[in-house]
């Protein structure tokens, strides 16, 4: 099995609950992802901003984004991978897509990404030209102009990584045709 044999694509309506399920499954089991609500989610596919990796029509894989288009940041949120599927290239197959996608349609946008300290895909973010701006919650962060709203204040946040990527910087990295 590799990332060839899953197809990608827009989530539809349909898929809100198995995506649902897949996250909280992940919140449950590593806490690497915060949970989320049917609602949440299905505003995510009703503004065509959620993507499925989908094999033998389960789907296997998810990612979201969310707007703030007052500030021009993107964050890419909701990114899980069934265990089952893991280390088959699915995680970087999607994040691509995801990031393409996103500068398709918001070309001066800026993506952030907050991932939980133990939680891997550091090398993948490097790779694709992401640059680590905080650990944790810091004035840095916000002095960066990164929203404070991409996080929670709190304990547990001791242990966010905060990364952020613009188009320049993606183009330079990866070989694409945006």
């Amino acid at each position: 099995m590799s990332a060839q044999n899953v197809a990608m694509s827009r989530a539809m309506e349909g898929d809100v609950v198995e995506i649902v399920s897949l996250i909280n499954d992940e919140y449950e089991r590593s806490n690497a992802v915060l949970s989320v609500s049917h609602d949440e989610v299905r505003s995510w596919v009703g503004f065509g901003l959620s993507f499925v990796a989908k094999h033998n029509n389960r789907i296997v894989g998810h990612s979201a984004m969310h707007v703030w288009p007052e500030s021009g940041w993107l964050e890419i949120r909701g990114v899980v991978v069934d265990p089952n599927y893991r280390n088959h290239g699915i995680y970087s197959k999607m994040t691509r897509l995801h990031i393409e996608e996103t500068f398709r349609a918001y070309p001066k946008g800026k993506i952030v990404v907050v991932k939980n300290e133990s939680s891997k895909g550091a090398r993948l973010l490097k790779s694709l030209g992401f640059v680590l701006v905080a650990r944790g919650i810091s004035i840095e962060v916000i002095e960066q102009g990164v929203p404070k709203e991409f996080f929670d204040i709190g304990p547990k946040d001791r242990q966010l990584r905060i990364w952020t990527l613009i188009k320049e910087d993606y183009m330079k990295s990866n070989s694409c045709l945006l």
